[in-house]
């Protein structure tokens, strides 16, 4: 995918102006977004922002939850060619005063369960709150749509001329350091990235996709926000992780694809393993034969009998759910093992902010348990300086890897040589081109003996 953010998002809405784009699910489904709305108000917001003077280059803050006026939001902001720099809600007020200093924001989007995290403003500093305002200094979401978002006839045509390499995020992370490093994501890695996940064939425009995990992150932001967007598919917003309401969620609004962590699917198994234990022995023990005979035959021929042989179990989470989507750490091997021989479709991939965020995914035709699966298309992965068993540091090269740090160029040479990404995760490739992970180049132990020992392995 080429071009820039805005121009593709617009080419969906044209096609699927009446098919929903986003809704929420809070006991029922509610705040239903078709294409065509969303369109609309991001043009209107798009030109409220640059009426109160925000230009190519300035930086916005998002300090909200997940919600569709977050992804309005975002929109908007990129549409003219500005910069989102996406907060955590869980950040203290202390982190937040932090990072409003390190990237200096023109305007700070809030909602009335953040507006206390922020600081003093500074002096042409603008608060826009997507609930009501709470100071009269404000200016409330929809007011400024009301007021502002009048010249949208020029949005579009503004948009068009938005160059691919323009910053359109600026994700804070702390990686390893604990030091906040602020990763610069031009139009042009976000949409390489998620073209290569289109061209993956994992989701379809007919798909509706869970969005539960926090957009401020690159892996939901992309998996569960970005390319649902582009492929015309619909997103369903639930605010809570707890087994029940997630459930009824998958449920009663006809989920397709779950974007999880391994916590998310951690609660799946022992839900569904402190069942089988509550059932006699022998029910247990022909429960594991069933499941034996489940894995095996799909090891084999790839052909999924546990929705079968469980039935019980996928009743539960409704029948149009047929994807679980894991990332963001170490899937546990015994809960994938599980799931799989269950008969749910759980995909692990890899990734990091810098990169977009997606390397390897594991693909439909055939995932292999343990493994973060294969490289995605226009990414170049190697393995460099390994040892006898393979094993070596992953690093990346493709038009998904960042421009580089904000305000950082010393963090920006020490991961980046000639174009080429040092990830710091250690690895080696199957025989199939799967990648493996073993741990961080950091942890590595090496003995006196000289033989390396990876902390996962132990």
């Amino acid at each position: 995918m080429k071009g820039n953010i805005p121009t593709a998002v617009f080419e969906v809405v044209s096609r699927s102006a009446n098919q929903t784009a986003m809704q929420v699910f809070k006991g029922a489904l509610c705040d239903v977004w078709t294409f065509q709305d969303v369109g609309n108000t991001v043009k209107k917001f798009a030109a409220a922002l640059r009426f109160m003077g925000i230009g190519t280059g300035d930086r916005v803050v998002i300090l909200a939850e997940n919600r569709p006026e977050w992804g309005i939001a975002y929109l908007g902001v990129v549409t003219i060619g500005a910069t989102v720099v996406p907060f955590d809600v869980q950040y203290t007020s202390d982190e937040v005063k932090t990072l409003i200093q390190d990237c200096e924001p023109h305007t700070i989007i809030v909602t009335a369960q953040t507006y206390s995290l922020l600081p003093a403003r500074e002096e042409k500093q603008c608060v826009i709150t997507l609930d009501e305002p709470v100071d009269s200094l404000d200016i409330g979401f929809r007011d400024c749509i009301a007021k502002y978002g009048i010249a949208v006839e020029h949005v579009s045509n503004f948009s068009r001329t938005i160059p691919p390499d323009t910053v359109a995020s600026l994700l804070y992370t702390s990686g390893t350091t604990g030091t906040p490093k602020g990763v610069l994501l031009s139009h042009e890695n976000l949409l390489s990235n998620a073209g290569a996940i289109k061209a993956a064939g994992l989701a379809t425009g007919s798909d509706n996709i869970l969005s539960i995990l926090p957009l401020h992150h690159a892996y939901p932001f992309m998996v569960s926000f970005l390319i649902p967007i582009l492929l015309g598919a619909r997103i369903t917003f639930l605010q809570t992780l707890k087994g029940p309401e997630l459930l009824a969620c998958v449920r009663e609004a006809e989920v397709s694809i779950v974007v999880g962590v391994p916590q998310v699917y951690a609660q799946f198994y022992r839900a569904m393993a402190n069942e089988l234990e509550a059932q006699p022995e022998a029910v247990q023990k022909v429960a594991a034969v069933l499941m034996g005979c489940s894995g095996f035959v799909r090891d084999w021929t790839n052909l999924n009998i546990g929705k079968a042989i469980f039935p019980a179990a996928h009743k539960r989470f409704g029948p149009t759910l047929r994807l679980l989507i894991s990332g963001g750490a170490r899937l546990d091997l015994t809960v994938a093992r599980f799931l799989y021989r269950m008969g749910f479709t759980i995909l692990e991939g890899y990734g990091l902010s810098e990169t977009a965020p997606i390397l390897t995914f594991n693909p439909l035709a055939k995932q292999k348990i343990g493994s973060v699966g294969r490289s995605m298309m226009n990414v170049d992965l190697q393995i460099a300086e390994s040892d006898e068993k393979g094993i070596g540091e992953v690093t990346a090269r493709g038009p998904n890897v960042m421009l580089g740090y904000f305000k950082n160029d010393h963090a920006t040479t020490e991961m980046i040589h000639d174009g080429v990404l040092w990830t710091g995760d250690l690895g080696y490739f199957d025989q199939d081109g799967y990648l493996f992970l073993t741990g961080r180049k950091k942890e590595l132990i090496v003995l006196a003996g000289g033989k390396n020992v990876y902390p996962d392995d132990v």
